[in-house]
């Protein structure tokens, strides 16, 4: 399943996304435009710097700064880009405009869409211990431009790494708990070349074609959490009238900036649970035929890490973990003296488990 994934949405990536010439195989036509040359293994990063819109792209030692534009570029010079995304330019404005063809736009668009949900599904089931849909789409490829939100993917040791903090414990222990996923190579490699040389090219063409402003360093973006009013009761006053006509003026000029907070910044829309279990059946039934929501994943990866553990302490972990069977050997008797049985000082306590012996 995953390699078949892999495949296609590599070639994906390149025909459809980069706007490359490539045969059935996948590999591009001699004579035309090369990809670029790529190695995870010279990629370096700083983990620290938490400077506006910094990702490991724009590390100097890396030297991608020529990526930015790359595919911007090849659009406006080769004639067969040119023909199939210009109409023309209009050079009655200052500065001169150019005519995007609204159909091509939009196919390239919904390629975009599709590329995107497949490689969530890769990342998801190539990051080994599964996590939740809502902990991938919290996570951002760039520090974020309101100096809040840091990035989560990172390059290390010639591989790329997804980093959330967002757990499921969070909510009720307020106690951050940094969670590490290294993809695959493979998969690190498409993730490197769509950052840095497709989402560019999509942001500008977002912006001059359908007037998007509003960026996001959100590779899927979460769905906007509801507004609550405090108060319980909306918009209504007991006074009525002037007070009500007052607010209605500041209302109507927030509305254009609300309507912008409702509209997802990235062409494939919003992410939330729905939409990561249905993406996981879709792609999973084609590569597996059998339907995998995200959930029945969490559940599949640790009876397949079960069967194949070569080593008996790591069988033996995973068995206590996932099964609640007892370690063979284990002495109760610490649990027995504090009055309840060793599955629920484990469970319930957790003391082995989330207490430093230091």
């Amino acid at each position: 399943m995953a390699k078949g994934l892999y495949e296609t949405a590599r070639l994906q990536l390149l025909r459809d996304i980069l706007l490359l010439d490539v045969d059935e195989t996948g590999d591009v036509r001699p004579g035309t435009t090369p990809l670029p040359e790529l190695s995870l293994d010279k990629l370096v990063d700083q983990p620290a710097e938490m400077a506006k819109g910094w990702s490991f792209l724009k590390h100097p030692d890396n030297k991608l700064s020529g990526w930015v534009d790359w595919l911007f570029n090849r659009v406006l010079t080769e004639p067969r880009l040119r023909q199939r995304f210009i109409l023309g330019i209009d050079h009655g404005k200052q500065p001169p405009r150019i005519q995007w063809r609204d159909r091509a736009v939009a196919e390239y668009m919904r390629e975009v869409r599709k590329f995107k949900e497949r490689l969530f599904v890769l990342v998801h089931t190539s990051g080994g211990a599964p996590a939740r849909g809502s902990e991938i789409i919290s996570i951002q490829h760039e520090n974020s431009e309101d100096g809040i939100r840091y990035r989560g993917i990172f390059a290390e040791g010639g591989m790329i790494l997804f980093t959330t903090t967002y757990h499921k414990g969070y909510s009720f222990s307020k106690r951050i708990k940094t969670i590490h996923q290294y993809v695959l190579p493979e998969v690190g490699e498409i993730m490197v070349y769509y950052l840095g040389l497709g989402h560019s090219f999509i942001n500008d063409l977002q912006m001059l074609h359908g007037g998007v402003t509003r960026h996001t360093a959100f590779l899927w973006e979460p769905e906007p959490e509801e507004e609550w009013d405090s108060d319980g009761d909306g918009d209504r006053h007991e006074d009525g009238g002037e007070h009500e006509e007052e607010e209605s003026e500041e209302e109507s000029e927030d509305e254009s900036d609300e309507d912008d907070r409702k509209k997802a910044a990235n062409p494939d829309g919003f992410w939330g649970t729905d939409r990561t279990r249905r993406v996981m059946r879709e792609q999973t039934s084609i590569y597996l035929d059998a339907a995998l929501s995200t959930s029945t994943w969490r559940h599949a990866y640790p009876a397949i890490h079960r069967e194949l553990a070569r080593d008996w302490k790591v069988a033996e972990t995973l068995d206590m973990v996932y099964y609640d069977r007892l370690p063979v050997g284990r002495s109760n008797a610490r649990a027995k003296q504090a009055g309840h049985s060793h599955k629920t000082e484990e469970k319930v306590y957790g003391r082995a488990l989330m207490e430093s012996p230091f």
